[in-house]
């Protein structure tokens, strides 16, 4: 017989040989269901971005979120890296505020949503971190990047086969009807993932050196895109991210002394111009073509949201330590966009104060980390989540997605590199993980 004999009568060779096929298993679900998640979790047919009545696509996702949790479990119980990044810090908030949640469901206005969506945030959590031990950090974003891509070119398929859905109508004012590209979900949704892919096919492109002939066509493809979605966040956002990110090529000190020298002058001349001019005629003309009724308002108030924002803190104060529940602001705030627009009181509105304070904890660390200890691969997506968190809630939705699943990607990177050697990328002895 061929092979030391281990574990009774099996050689060792077919042992090994058996774990590998198993990991290489493990690898393939692990691997679908990331692409799955990364696209399935943005659909949103009813352009509102809500868990609402029990429909296909709703059901769709809660079954992946279940398949998920499954896959995180077992990788909880199978490789003891899961429990310890899970329990290290700074991945442990996000534990904590799972456990937030949990506490909270008796006392959600919707108990029975909250504990839905409570369920799915854990099984998010625990499915990415089995899935970044499983991939790897690395090829876990090219499967999410993939997932992203896939999504775009399905918007863009049903703008051109079901314009009904893909085109979407916003009313603006009373007699005003802007199109916006929507796609497979809401226009400011679709900003928000398209920001995200062409942050990561940046990076591809900077630093692991992948050839133009496989990222030109994405890149121009999802830059038109979110273009077309009009969401003014997301673009705005988008751009000052890519500054920040690339601030050592932009700002050679020889670029700064232009750009500062130019700029003086600029201000020189419009204060000169401006003695005999009166500056306030001009200034409205150009600040109302970034509106979209017309009126210099919708600017001050950042488009209603300041309202919304007022809404959202009396419905904090009213129930500040366990909040409203996850997923319920869709029917507290049904008279205010659904939701609070803006993440941290999102945070403080499903969790209360201790959820809304460990959101800050954590946005404290990564910014620190971005300036301190750099991680070129995740310092984008961070920087955006937070400018776009301003006035978006991105990442604590119903039913968890893809900018969640980033989040957690980018704050438990550095503990899952912080030693490689004790990640085990394939099966030793005989043994999985």
């Amino acid at each position: 017989m061929s092979g030391t004999l281990i574990h009774g009568n099996i050689p060792a060779n077919q042992r090994a040989a058996a774990s590998s096929f198993s990991w290489s298993v493990s690898e393939t679900i692990c691997c679908a269901l990331v692409f799955a998640t990364a696209f399935l979790n943005l659909v949103d047919l009813s352009g509102t971005g809500e868990m609402n009545a029990p429909n296909l696509q709703v059901t769709l996702k809660v079954l992946l979120g279940a398949c998920c949790g499954l896959f995180g479990l077992y990788g909880a119980f199978h490789w003891p890296r899961i429990v310890y990044v899970l329990l290290s810090l700074p991945t442990g908030i996000f534990l904590s505020i799972g456990f937030i949640f949990l506490v909270s469901i008796p006392f959600s206005v919707d108990p029975l949503g909250t504990a839905v969506a409570t369920v799915l945030y854990w099984c998010m959590l625990l499915f990415v971190i089995s899935a970044m031990h499983v991939l790897g950090t690395k090829r876990m974003m090219h499967v999410v990047a993939a997932g992203f891509f896939s999504f775009v070119i399905g918007s863009w398929l049903a703008v051109f086969l079901l314009p009904e859905v893909g085109i979407f109508r916003e009313v603006i004012g009373l007699d005003h009807v802007q199109m916006r590209m929507g796609g497979l979900t809401h226009p400011n949704t679709l900003a928000i993932i398209c920001s995200f892919l062409l942050l990561m096919l940046i990076y591809f492109r900077v630093h692991e050196r992948i050839s133009w002939r496989f990222l030109a066509v994405p890149l121009l493809l999802t830059l038109l895109t979110l273009v077309l979605t009009l969401s003014r966040t997301s673009i705005a956002a988008f751009l000052l991210t890519a500054i920040f990110v690339n601030r050592r090529v932009l700002f050679h000190r020889n670029v700064v002394i232009i750009a500062g020298v130019g700029s003086m002058l600029l201000v020189l001349v419009l204060f000169i111009w401006s003695l005999n001019q009166d500056p306030t005629m001009y200034t409205n003309d150009f600040l109302l073509k970034f509106t979209k009724s017309g009126s210099l308002e919708e600017l001050t108030t950042a488009t209603g949201r300041i309202e919304i924002w007022r809404f959202a803190i009396e419905q904090i104060a009213d129930a500040p330590w366990l909040g409203k529940g996850l997923a319920t602001s869709k029917i507290v705030m049904a008279e205010y966009s659904g939701h609070p627009h803006n993440m941290w009181l999102n945070f403080f509105y499903s969790g209360g104060v201790f959820c809304g304070l460990l959101s800050i904890v954590l946005t404290v660390y990564l910014l620190l980390r971005v300036f301190f200890k750099p991680v070129p691969a995740v310092d984008g997506l961070v920087i955006f989540i937070f400018l776009s968190g301003v006035a978006e809630r991105v990442v604590l939705t119903p039913i968890p997605a893809g900018p969640l699943m980033l989040l957690i990607v980018a704050t438990a990177w550095t503990t899952f590199n912080r030693n490689k050697s004790e990640r085990i990328d394939f099966p030793q002895n005989g043994r999985l993980g």
